[in-house]
């Protein structure tokens, strides 16, 4: 994948996937975390605004099916206390 492609390749993988999932299931678009690495070594210039996360955030406004919602406490990436992830809003959950 070309880098520069991150926010539309995850945004017609949403419009794909979408109408596959059942309603109170899952669509998780990882790698959110590029957005809050913009600048740093090794990164793009354009991650602030392509990246998966700024897909998943767009892709709910659009589509009243989905929105963002943390699955159940218990599921975390860390044992700390607060919230740690490479994947912010990466969790899409059907509704309708």
């Amino acid at each position: 994948m070309n880098e520069s492609e991150h926010y539309h390749h995850v945004m017609a993988e949403l419009k794909a996937y979408a109408p596959l999932v059942s309603v109170g299931s899952y669509i998780v678009a990882t790698d959110g975390v590029m957005e809050f690495l913009a600048g740093d070594p090794r990164t793009q210039a354009d991650w602030g605004t392509n990246n998966p996360r700024r897909a998943a955030l767009d892709f709910v406004k659009a589509d009243s099916r989905f929105v963002l919602e943390q699955p159940a406490p218990g599921f975390n990436e860390a044992l700390a206390d607060v919230r740690t992830t490479y994947w912010p809003d990466a969790y899409l959950r059907r509704v309708r």
